[in-house]
């Protein structure tokens, strides 16, 4: 019960500080405060070790908006996947250490030969 608990009150809290931010009229840091609740959520889900490769594109979406706040250069993230394949079950996270290990080593290699 408390491990359920502690979960729905976070993400209540982030819910209500994302409101506030709306009501400032800051809707770029709304939308980051809502791509870390979405992470967080799914993290939380300990029940969900695979999902829809759509499911997962759109956490790495999230994730990338959450770097992009915190990297001096930003990612522009695009997918091209067969639609078909959509609705494929996937590991959870299995796009995340890719994409980070990308923005990571890939800004930090540029500009070497």
């Amino acid at each position: 019960m408390q491990a359920q608990i502690r979960p729905h009150f976070l993400f209540n809290v982030l819910n209500s500080i994302r409101m506030r931010i709306i009501l400032r009229g800051d809707e770029e840091g709304a939308e980051i405060i809502a791509s870390l609740s979405k992470l967080l959520r799914m993290t939380f889900e300990r029940d969900k070790s695979e999902i829809t490769l759509i499911e997962e594109i759109y956490m790495a979406e999230d994730y990338v908006k959450l770097m992009n706040m915190r990297q001096e250069e930003k990612v522009d993230l695009t997918f091209g996947i067969d639609k078909l394949t959509l609705s494929k079950r996937v590991p959870r996270f299995i796009l995340q250490p890719l994409i980070e290990n990308a923005i990571i080593h890939g800004f930090a290699q540029r500009g070497e030969p």
